[in-house]
């Protein structure tokens, strides 16, 4: 009987310590980094206020790399007087993240000069809350690249 009450004491404790890691693997960031492709905009609205014009619009967006599926994005951009811009973007994608099926919402806010460049910061959200945040650059409506950390 003894015998029996020591190996199920091993065996809890081996099964606690095997929960454990899987957790901590659960929990763990991991660098993420790729491409995403702009597709054509669909302009919603255009107005001015007190000198600025603020755009809104969506469009299809293709990302590549840790992160590989397609969004849909919308956009606010407000376009100051001297030219140049920022942008706040809400992106919902469906496809893999860490290898496995995924559906998250991006954040996005950029700062643009409207014409040949951008950059800005994106983070990304499941259910459970933010899993990956970084950095990102581009031409405007035409793509770019983005690199980070996710969680897996």
């Amino acid at each position: 009987m003894y015998w029996v009450r020591w190996v199920s004491v091993v065996v809890a404790a081996a099964a606690l310590v095997g929960l454990t890691s899987v957790s901590a693997a659960l929990g763990a960031t991991q660098p993420a980094s790729g491409q995403f492709i702009e597709g054509a905009p669909t302009y919603l609205s255009d107005t001015m206020v007190g000198g600025y014009e603020v755009l809104t619009l969506k469009r299809d967006v293709t990302v590549t790399g840790s992160y590989d599926g397609k969004a849909k994005a919308q956009e606010v951009i407000t376009i100051r007087p001297d030219g140049t811009g920022s942008a706040q973007i809400v992106m919902d994608f469906k496809g893999k993240a860490c290898g496995q099926p995924a559906k998250l919402k991006f954040v996005i806010s950029i700062e643009t000069d409207l014409v040949t460049s951008f950059s800005g910061s994106w983070s990304a959200f499941d259910e459970s809350g933010r899993v990956g945040n970084g950095s990102l650059a581009g031409v405007p409506d035409m793509g770019g690249n983005y690199i980070g950390t996710m969680r897996c």
